[in-house]
């Protein structure tokens, strides 16, 4: 392992001496029509840049105008304003974040990516939301796949990817100061970032400062079993600071960056367990501790005829609380190339291929243990997509290009095997207006570490809950879309899915079967040149339910949200934002939980280009609701906030 991991190092070392020797600013979105907000470029769909408007997979953009308006301010925050997303809050400090399903704090099948770089930890292969930290205003744009991306990222990318784009050092010179302080949530996060030239080469460096009050205790609905008295502070309250830099070349040809970034948190929690064994459950408070680092190099050649793109990133992670302390390490290497085809161009083909080396020590601390408590994992895969124009309709009722993308990926994984993750998906592109879209796909999740290796321990008595043998959870796929302008001042995004799962884990066994179908509609309304109103509806039915894997995975039936964002003058805007969400089934805590039904607003002052204030409102409807139930903590209600935010730039 020591020899795979040095060369994949030595590699990365050879990635970042290479670069050493060899964007666009923000858009106004009021100024664009829905047309050419159609002609945005993504590259989450196929690792190539392509529009939107020609992306075969129900596909959202959140731009960083999106982001500034909303008032939120935390990454999984802004994640609600993704259409189809699932965002529910347990406490002050822990979120349940999924697409289509599988919602709770260790959701599995969704891959999180910053810059390209993984962000799931592999203790159990969901992410730590408290840990991922960003200077929200150096958000390019969050590029998000609803659905199956298993082809292209391989595994854990099994109900959706999202892709969080962090701006050039280019586009981010000067000094930004970013001061918030509210009533209740967040007390105080304050954000600086310095933009400067070293030599010809464009740098920044940034400070992160946050801290989020306690929630509020609520009744037996929110799981709180007469643990703790209600309408006490839940102990629940997150403490960070997070600093990094990126640094880059002018990209004349050949484009490098290298990014860096070191965390350190505490958090606190509540959590129940029971003093001794046969006696009742308590809540007793607890503390978690954090700190990490990684690093990121990018080479790119995103100009050349057979344009190419190679990362490495190191990531080491240290967590510890009352039951488990873990130390993390892991290193990938990737690299990706798209070749265009024909006599005409008219056909690409994309390949490349991955490896990724984790370190893993998990030590149990209480009678939670994992046997063994040291394990290395390698990973390797290969794919190859290719897209190809199959004709052309002339004919006055049918016109506009069909295309086909064939793919597939092969992935082993130490210890567990190898899989393969094939891709279909035909495209019709009527026009510059009118996109539809069909694919099959499947997608694996692989079992994690606390999967195949946790145990309970008493006395010298070890007894497995995990179980080595694990095979990988299965998933295929089947979607149809459409995305199209109707009119100038309206336009849609809607898609219909079935999901069939197979090989669930459960007991410690793959023997779950379950099946997912629903649909997403995206209305997106530009009534006034100085108003526009986005309206997402999804709704999801699950069959085969008695799925035991299901059941501890709340899903909500129907959610949705309506944003209107209105600039009343040419420097005040005034934005709202309605999030619902029914009852989520909790039949492991053995309550349901209520509706989410939340209102957010928020007025913003530019007097001149160098500052803007805003008073932010959240929960307005609401003076506290809770989320979400965690059974092994207790869970904090969301309260009714304002906040004052300044931002400075110079």
């Amino acid at each position: 392992m020591n020899k795979h991991r040095n060369a994949c190092y030595g590699l990365g070392i050879f990635l970042i001496a290479f670069s050493q020797i060899t964007a666009a600013s923000d858009i106004d979105l009021f100024e664009l029509s829905l047309e050419e907000l159609m002609q945005m470029p993504v590259e989450i769909a196929s690792k190539k840049e392509q529009s939107l408007l020609h992306a075969p997979a129900a596909v959202t953009v959140l731009t960083a105008e999106d982001i500034q308006r909303s008032g939120l301010t935390s990454l999984p925050e802004v994640l609600r304003l993704i259409p189809g997303a699932t965002v529910s809050r347990y406490d002050a400090n822990k979120w349940a974040i999924s697409i289509r399903g599988f919602s709770n704090r260790f959701a599995n099948q969704l891959l999180v990516l910053m810059d390209g770089r993984t962000l799931y930890s592999p203790l159990f292969s969901g992410t730590y939301w408290d840990a991922q930290d960003v200077v929200l205003n150096d958000i390019e744009r969050i590029e998000v796949v609803r659905g199956s991306g298993g082809t292209l990222w391989g595994a854990n990318a099994v109900n959706g990817v999202i892709n969080i784009i962090t701006k050039s050092a280019k586009t981010t010179q000067g000094t930004l100061v970013d001061a918030t302080v509210g009533d209740t949530d967040t007390r105080e996060l304050f954000n600086v970032r310095s933009g400067f030239m070293v030599g010809t080469l464009p740098a920044r460096l940034y400070f992160i400062h946050r801290n989020m009050d306690s929630g509020e205790i609520m009744g037996p609905e929110s799981g709180n079993l007469n643990y703790r008295p209600v309408g006490e502070q839940a102990n629940d309250e997150w403490h960070k600071q997070q600093m990094g830099g990126r640094i880059e070349n002018a990209c004349d040809e050949l484009c490098w960056n290298t990014a860096f970034d070191v965390n350190r948190a505490r958090l606190q929690q509540s959590r129940i367990a029971r003093p001794a064994p046969q006696q009742p459950l308590q809540a007793f408070d607890d503390e978690i501790t954090s700190h990490g680092w990684n690093i990121n190099q990018v080479v790119a050649n995103p100009k050349s005829v057979m344009p190419w793109k190679a990362q490495f990133y190191m990531d080491h992670n240290e967590r510890e609380d009352a039951s488990i302390k873990t130390d993390i390490d892991k290193y990938n290497l990737e690299f990706h190339q798209t070749i265009s085809m024909g006599a005409d161009a008219n056909s690409t083909l994309t390949y490349g291929g991955q490896t990724q080396f984790t370190d893993i020590m998990a030590q149990g601390k209480t009678s939670f243990i994992f046997s063994p408590e040291q394990y290395d994992e390698e990973r390797y895969n290969v794919f190859a997509q290719w897209d190809k124009h199959l004709f052309r309709f002339d004919e006055s009722l049918l016109q506009g290009d069909v295309f086909m993308t064939l793919g597939s990926k092969l992935e082993k994984v130490s210890a567990v095997g190898s899989e393969t993750l094939p891709n279909l998906r035909l495209r019709w592109e009527w026009n510059e207006k009118h996109l539809l879209w069909s694919s099959i796909s499947e997608a694996v999740r692989q079992p994690s570490y606390a999967d195949r290796f946790a145990a309970i321990a008493v006395g010298n008595l070890i007894t497995p809950i995990g179980n080595p043998s694990l095979t990988p959870e299965k998933m295929q796929a089947t979607e149809l879309g459409y995305r199209g302008v109707l009119h100038e001042k309206l336009s849609v995004d809607l898609a219909l899915y079935e999901h069939d799962y197979t090989d669930l884990i459960a007991n410690n066994h793959n023997d779950n079967e379950l099946g997912l179908r629903g649909y997403e509609a995206v209305v997106s309304w530009r009534p006034l040149s100085s108003l526009s109103v986005q309206a997402n509806y999804n709704h999801q039915y699950a069959y085969n339910e008695g799925a035991t894997a299901f059941r501890n995975s709340p899903l909500p039936r129907d959610a949705g949200s309506i944003n209107i964002n209105w600039r009343i003058l040419h420097t005040v805007e005034f934005n709202l934002y309605h999030y619902y969400s029914d009852k989520l089934r909790t039949t492991a805590a053995g309550v349901d939980v209520g509706n989410i039904n939340r209102v957010d607003a928020n007025v913003q002052w530019t007097p001149s280009p160098t500052m803007t204030f805003a008073l932010i409102f959240q929960n307005i409807n609401d003076p506290v609701h809770f989320e979400n139930i965690d059974t092994q903590r207790l869970s904090s209600g969301v309260e009714r906030s304002a906040m004052a935010r300044v931002l400075v730039r110079y």
